[in-house]
């Protein structure tokens, strides 16, 4: 049974906690405007906001957001880490025949016979990167990373047909950082529900 104590040797350890569990929080709690820990990037946080921007994209074309998968999530997380290895961008993986495509991956994991597709990109955090206009920027917060990929797979034509094939339902964004380099990995797979 619990019960409340009074006394000032109590009250202070419970206003203590609550202070410090509350700038925990305050401290540890990301958004888009964060700035990108380097240390510790929060992967999930930008696989979040990649997923978002590639809605917003799909919407202005006029057709449904995509809805997250988690088969797709694990193949997706398999070739990102693949990539982030090799220090490559494929969208085939040499060593394991049965993971060697898309298709392949997607059947490893449990979803066969699907329409599929993939994007692959990388960027870098803190460091200087010219731009298709001859200027240079710095992706510092999760915000810029994220515009950063998409921006990067709208301008190109295979990727973009992926992001805008309506016949796309599913999806999983992969993120990985290699913190000795500065490089972000991302991957985005796609598929239909049949």
């Amino acid at each position: 049974m619990f019960t409340y104590r009074s006394d000032m040797k109590t009250k202070p350890q419970i206003l203590f906690f609550v202070i410090f569990f509350l700038s925990e929080l305050s401290t540890n709690a990301q958004n888009a405007a964060s700035v990108i820990n380097s240390d510790s990037m929060n992967t999930v946080l930008v696989e979040t906001l990649i997923k978002q921007k590639i809605d917003s994209v799909r919407k202005v074309f006029k057709l449904k957001s995509l809805t997250n998968s988690d088969t797709l999530k694990k193949a997706a997380d398999d070739q990102v880490q693949y990539v982030k290895k090799k220090k490559q961008l494929t969208h085939y993986q040499t060593e394991n025949s049965k993971k060697k495509t898309i298709s392949d991956r997607l059947a490893y994991y449990g979803l066969s016979n699907t329409y599929a597709g993939e994007n692959v990109a990388y960027t870098y955090i803190f460091t200087k990167i010219n731009n298709h206009k001859g200027g240079t920027y710095i992706n510092t917060t999760y915000e810029n990373l994220a515009n950063d990929f998409v921006t990067l797979w709208v301008k190109s034509k295979g990727h973009f047909e992926n992001l805008t094939d309506e016949e796309f339902e599913l999806t999983a964004v992969a993120v990985s950082y290699d913190k000795k380099t500065k490089i972000v990995y991302a991957l985005q797979n796609f598929s239909s529900k049949k």
